[in-house]
């Protein structure tokens, strides 16, 4: 869970590098998709088909609980990105 928002990073520290620009302060960094990447891969994680976390029905709701967080999520991300940037 770790490697996501650190792999979220490497890719946006790539595309600025490639752009010969150099890394911004801390507050211009996509903080906002590297939590929501996280969120979304944990929800992820929980749905799998045979989780030994939980049963069936578990999973049918886990995985109904992902697809509703990740709409939630997308939805959110406009109002989030403008008032960071």
């Amino acid at each position: 869970m770790v490697a996501t928002p650190v792999a979220l990073f490497l890719i946006y520290w790539r595309k600025l590098r490639l752009a010969r620009q150099g890394l911004p302060p801390a507050t211009g960094w996509p903080w906002w998709r590297m939590i929501a990447a996280t969120i979304a891969f944990l929800f992820w994680a929980i749905a799998i088909p045979n989780n030994p976390y939980h049963d069936w029905v578990g999973s049918a709701l886990a995985a109904f609980a992902a697809l509703v967080v990740s709409t939630a999520l997308s939805l959110v991300e406009p109002i989030v990105e403008s008032r960071t940037q």
